[in-house]
C-alpha cells in the first residue's frame, strides 16, 4: 500500500507540484502531510492558497471584468457613432467618438494594471 506514495506513482498518478511524498521514516505513513503543512494544501485547483493572494486574485478578476465591460461599451459607442454618421448627425457622432476614445484610454490603463498584477503573481510562483 505504501509503495505507491514513493517511487513510481503508478498510472495516472502524476506527482502534483507542492505535494510532499511520504517518506518511509515517518511514523504514520498514511498521514500525507504534517499538521503545520496542512494549510499549504487546502483548497482545490491551482488557485492561490494564501488569503492575501486570494484577495489580490479577486482584485485581478474585478479589474479584468471592468476591462471587458469597457470593451463592450467601446464597441457599442463606436457602433452608435457610425449610425449617427449615417444619419448625418455629426455632433452626436463626435460625442460617441469622444466617448469611444476615452474608453480606449481606460482600457489601455486597465490592461497595464492587469499586466502589472500578472507579473506580481508570477514573481511569487515557485
Amino acid at each position: 500500500m505504501n509503495e505507491r506514495f514513493f517511487g513510481d506513482p503508478g498510472p495516472g498518478r502524476g506527482i502534483r507540484p507542492g505535494r510532499l511524498l511520504i517518506r518511509k521514516t515517518r511514523k504514520n505513513p498514511k498521514k500525507k502531510t504534517r499538521n503545520h503543512e496542512r494549510d499549504n494544501f487546502r483548497g482545490s485547483g491551482p488557485g492561490p492558497r494564501d488569503p492575501m493572494d486570494r484577495h489580490e486574485f479577486e482584485l485581478f478578476l474585478d479589474v479584468l471584468e471592468e476591462k471587458l465591460e469597457k470593451e463592450d461599451m467601446a464597441e457599442d459607442a463606436f457602433q452608435l457613432a457610425v449610425e449617427a454618421e449615417d444619419r448625418d448627425d455629426i455632433e452626436e457622432s463626435d460625442r460617441y467618438l469622444a466617448l469611444y476614445n476615452q474608453l480606449l484610454v481606460d482600457i489601455r490603463v486597465l490592461q497595464e494594471r492587469l499586466d502589472a498584477m500578472a507579473l506580481s503573481f508570477n514573481e511569487f510562483q515557485p
